[in-house]
């Protein structure tokens, strides 16, 4: 009886291992292919430009920022001929490449065809923004890496919008933003933790629609791993960047890990989105998270991380709490101010909520509507997660929803 099991385990030994092998081999090269091009030869391959632009910001760092145009190098155009731009804004430490991992469905390249004259920012610190005219990333790091989405709200996005309006004949600006890209907006909508009436203006006159994707503005209810456990996570990162002045944080990635691995059985580097972003794996497109996995390296300031797992411990909506000394500095006040969302007026916002998104609890959702309902235009719940807003199977709420609101108010 023993021999006959042991026979059963090693055949069903060999079984597994010839099996995969088969599906180590059966890989499609051209989706590793796509992988490994960079967003230049990525949107040639789907028929489109890249342009590199640059902006500098009030407080002196030096912008990336991107636009897909037509293979001659015009804009693109909606079919009455008017240039529409629409602004993407990237999560924390992404490439703009990221909306380009889902061939013919990604984001960036169904704008594209619609008619929309895309651009991409890149915030400071990451990549080809990590610049700044008197400062130093490595030499002067306590105060390059200084910022969380209050600096990238308060500068990086109103220098990105004012030259995409002086580049599209003075039309309004519509933006989407992804993650830490929407909580930035709302926060320069909003006017800081001030409430700086100025920058509310700006946005009034300048914005026409906001696609709000995988909104982390609260995080009190957020199950994902690392915020259900911040009250360990965040005294931890605290101690490292005061004790070892550690300022700066960079996405790593291994070649090896991501071609014998990822994309081969991409199943397995979506374990670490399952603890920390999404409750469901199967309504990825394997594809997509095949590209997604090589990703380029990212970079931030360590406070872009402390920032939310602050608020996943306070059930408001609050600026960066800097301790008892500089908020009294900062702010004037011994604790941070609550950042006025509820201000926020006269600019149309589609909210897309993904039910399986583990930063983005209902709950939280659910607060944000009842502050926004006076300026809400559309809301929608889909059967997605957080980082599968790029690389679903199915992106439809993309295609129809997302589209539909951008053309709606594109005549604005």
């Amino acid at each position: 009886m023993k021999n006959f099991l042991s026979r059963k385990i090693i055949r069903f030994q060999i079984a597994l291992l010839v099996i995969t092998c088969i599906l180590y081999f059966l890989q499609d090269p051209t989706i590793e292919e796509e992988a490994f091009m960079d967003m230049y030869q990525l949107s040639e391959k789907y028929g489109y430009k890249i342009q590199n632009h640059q902006v500098i910001t009030e407080d002196g760092y030096i912008l990336a920022l991107y636009r897909m145009t037509q293979q001659n190098d015009t804009p693109v155009r909606l079919e009455n001929g008017k240039i529409q731009s629409v602004l993407i804004i990237h999560g924390n430490m992404e490439p703009p490449k990221a909306f380009m991992h889902n061939g013919h469905k990604s984001p960036a390249f169904i704008l594209a065809r619609e008619g929309f004259d895309v651009w991409f920012g890149k915030n400071r610190g990451n990549g080809e923004s990590r610049k700044h005219q008197w400062l130093d990333p490595e030499n002067d790091k306590e105060k390059f890496w200084d910022f969380s989405i209050q600096e990238l709200g308060e500068h990086d996005v109103p220098a990105f919008i004012k030259y995409i309006v002086t580049k599209n004949e003075g039309s309004k600006v519509s933006y989407i933003g992804y993650s830490q890209g929407v909580g930035q907006f709302y926060y320069a909508m909003s006017g800081g933790c001030t409430g700086n009436e100025t920058m509310r203006e700006f946005y009034r006159e300048n914005i026409n629609a906001f696609i709000s994707l995988g909104t982390t503005v609260k995080f009190f209810n957020a199950d994902s791993f690392i915020m259900v456990y911040s009250s360990i996570f965040l005294p931890l990162l605290q101690f490292l960047s005061n004790t070892f002045g550690i300022y700066e944080l960079k996405q790593a990635r291994s070649d090896f890990m991501v071609r014998n691995v990822c994309m081969k059985f991409p199943w397995i580097c979506l374990i670490p989105n399952y603890l920390l972003t999404d409750s469901s794996l199967e309504i990825n497109d394997y594809n997509a998270v095949r590209r997604e996995s090589a990703k380029p390296h990212g970079e931030t300031g360590i406070r872009t991380l402390l920032h939310p797992a602050q608020l996943s411990q306070v059930d408001k909506w609050q600026c960066y709490d800097f301790g008892l000394e500089r908020n009294r500095l900062q702010y004037g006040q011994d604790h941070p101010p609550e950042i006025p969302i509820h201000t926020i007026k006269d600019i149309p916002i589609a909210i897309y909520h993904g039910i399986y998104d583990r930063l983005t609890h209902i709950k939280d959702v659910d607060w944000l509507r009842e502050q926004l309902n006076h300026t809400i235009a559309f809301y929608g719940e889909y059967e997605l997660g957080h980082t599968t807003f790029k690389t679903a199977k199915n992106m439809s709420y993309f295609e129809v929803d997302v589209v539909n609101v951008l053309k709606a108010y594109a005549k604005k």
